[in-house]
This record gives C-alpha cells, sequence and structure tokens, in this order.
C-alpha cells in the first residue's frame, strides 16, 4: 500500500508540475483571451443567456463583464408597474463586447427616461448568433413570464440565413406559412463540461485551459461550408431554397405577431441599421437582402410597424464607418451603439 501510495502522490505531484509548467509556457508565449461562456441550452434545444452570474469577454485588450438576470437577460431585470419593452436581437442588439451602458438598449433605456411621461423597462433578452427562428422561440418559451408591453425586434445581417439552420421551426408545406417546434439537440459534451464544478472560473483564468478549448473549437469548425456569397450563382435549386427561407422568415414574423396579438402586446421591427454595404462590401446573406426588399410591404400589410434605420445610420457614420466599430472585429463600438 506504501508503494502504491508513494507512486500516486508521485503521479500527481509530476501532473501538476507539468501542467503548472504548460500554463507557464502559454501564458509567456501564446498567451489567450480569456472569456467565461454565457450561453446554456433549454430543454428544447434554444440556446439562451444565462439566467443568473456573470461572465468574462475579452478580445485583446478590450474586456467586458456581463451580468444576467430571469429569465435569461443580460444587464437588465425586470421592473413590477413599468411598461416592458422586450428587445430580441443577435450580438449587435446584445452589446458584443461593450459594458452595459454602453449597449444601444441602455442608450434607449436613457432616452426614454429623459424623454417620455410613461416609464419604460428596456429589457435585453438579444443573443449572439440568433436569428429571426430564435426570436420567435424565445418569446414563446418565456414571453408569459416576462408579460412585455412591446415585442421590439432588431433584425440584422443574417437573421434569415440563421432561421432553417437552427432547425428550431419547419414549414409545414411548399406553400404556406404553418409552421412546425422542433426540439433542437443539445451538446452531451458541452453539458457535461459546463457542469463542471470550477469550469467557469478555469476558463476565464487559464491560458492553458483555454489554448485548449480554442484548440477542440477551431477542429470542430473545420470542414463546415463557408457562408452563401451574395454574388453566389443563382441555380434553380439555390432559388428555390432561398425563396423558402423568405418564406420560412415571413412566417416566423407572422407567428411573432399572432403571440403578441393573443396577449396585448404590440409588436416593431426595426433594423441595427449596420446590414448594409459599405464600401462596395457586405456580408448581409442573399436571404436576408431578399427578405428585406420586399419587408415594407410584407410588415405594412401585416399592421407591424417597420422601420430600417440605415440611411440615417450611415448618413450619421458618414466616410469614416470604421471609427465606428470595434477594429478587426466588426461589432458596433460605444459610438456606433449611440
Amino acid at each position: 500500500m506504501n508503494v502504491w501510495l508513494k507512486r500516486l502522490l508521485l503521479c500527481g505531484a509530476s501532473t501538476s508540475i507539468a501542467l503548472l509548467v504548460a500554463e507557464a509556457a502559454v501564458r509567456t508565449f501564446d498567451p489567450q483571451d480569456l472569456s467565461g461562456t454565457h450561453k446554456i441550452a433549454t430543454a428544447s434545444g434554444l440556446l439562451v443567456n444565462k439566467s443568473s452570474g456573470r461572465a468574462r469577454h475579452q478580445v485583446g485588450e478590450r474586456v467586458v463583464t456581463y451580468t444576467f438576470s430571469p429569465p435569461h437577460l443580460r444587464d437588465s431585470r425586470l421592473e413590477p408597474g413599468e411598461k416592458t419593452i422586450l428587445c430580441l436581437g443577435d450580438s449587435f442588439t446584445f452589446g458584443w463586447l461593450l459594458a452595459a451602458q454602453h449597449t444601444f438598449v441602455a442608450v434607449l433605456q436613457g432616452l426614454a427616461d429623459a424623454q417620455c411621461g410613461e416609464t419604460y423597462n428596456f429589457v435585453n433578452a438579444a443573443m449572439p448568433g440568433w436569428g429571426a427562428a430564435e426570436y420567435v422561440a424565445f418569446t414563446e418559451d418565456f414571453g408569459d413570464q416576462i408579460r412585455p408591453a412591446i415585442v421590439l425586434v432588431f433584425f440584422n445581417f443574417r437573421d434569415i440565413e440563421r432561421a432553417p439552420s437552427a432547425r428550431v421551426y419547419s414549414l409545414l408545406d411548399e406553400t404556406g406559412f404553418g409552421l412546425r417546434r422542433n426540439r433542437v439537440p443539445r451538446s452531451t459534451l458541452k453539458l457535461v463540461v459546463d457542469a463542471l464544478p470550477g469550469y467557469e472560473w478555469l476558463i476565464e483564468h487559464s491560458h492553458l485551459l483555454r489554448f485548449c478549448r480554442n484548440s477542440i473549437a477551431r477542429s470542430g469548425l473545420a470542414g463546415k461550408p463557408a457562408s452563401s456569397r451574395t454574388d453566389a450563382p443563382r441555380t434553380p435549386g439555390a432559388q428555390a431554397a432561398l425563396e423558402a427561407s423568405v418564406r420560412l422568415g415571413q412566417a416566423l414574423f407572422l407567428r411573432l405577431n399572432a403571440w403578441c396579438r393573443e396577449r396585448g402586446a404590440e409588436l416593431y421591427v426595426t433594423t441595427t441599421g449596420w446590414h448594409l454595404p459599405v464600401e462596395g462590401t457586405s456580408v448581409q446573406g442573399p436571404a436576408t437582402h431578399a427578405f428585406l426588399d420586399g419587408a415594407s410591404t410584407f410588415f405594412e400589410a401585416q399592421g407591424i410597424p417597420f422601420r430600417d434605420i440605415s440611411p440615417e445610420l450611415q448618413a450619421r457614420a458618414g466616410a469614416t464607418p470604421e471609427d465606428f466599430v470595434i477594429p478587426e472585429d466588426g461589432h458596433p463600438n460605444e459610438r456606433g451603439a449611440e
């Protein structure tokens, strides 16, 4: 027993020393951006923000901390007696790499506090990577808990492309607007890893663990098809898929509007303003582009107020839009959000 105990202690000590040396080496020669995780999956497989706690996010010299409250809101909380405005969107609305007071949801809150007679409470449920399907699913799953007076959607540059790939909803047939809600498979590995005691703290403090996590993530992404280009050739099959994506997007907004009407809430749709081409380049997907071409007519027919703010935003940005985005990232910086 003594021999085996000594061997076990020796193995533990040598492993600890090796990990410490590896940690020091990564910190010295390949320091990592130390970020926690704020994404969790619901029972239906919908990815949402955490409902409590904090998460550190670092990219280069930019470091912010996000705070969460129920149900899955970022740096905002439900306030009884106030008119709640549920804000839905992707990373732009979430406030990627922005402190809480600099997100444009927080800026809107400040404007409402200063200028409106009524008391409004803007709550931020946006999630990086979301599209139109997640906006509807979140509202259906948590809207009755939030009880919004207004649902405010900030439409962005790939919201329609993301809808079919999310697999949250699918069209019932090839011509109509009926939808089926699907259960999305959850990652067993993520569920297990996220449940490990101390894991969140470690990925926010250990360069070695973050290096390993990033390597696994990169290897998992290898081989995925590239995103659709706006100048891709339109084959008959591609055209049919594009039209189906647009119809799915319209069906999702019809479903969201129906949810709002059943509960006496109002649905408003606007854009982030950042989805149009700048200097001949664009990351806007072809299905999103096609959806927006007919958006004004579609929303007007449904009685849904819609406003694309990109002309005003581009006019404000002027000839130097790069001054309003985070360098080498593309998300709005503090000036861009304001």
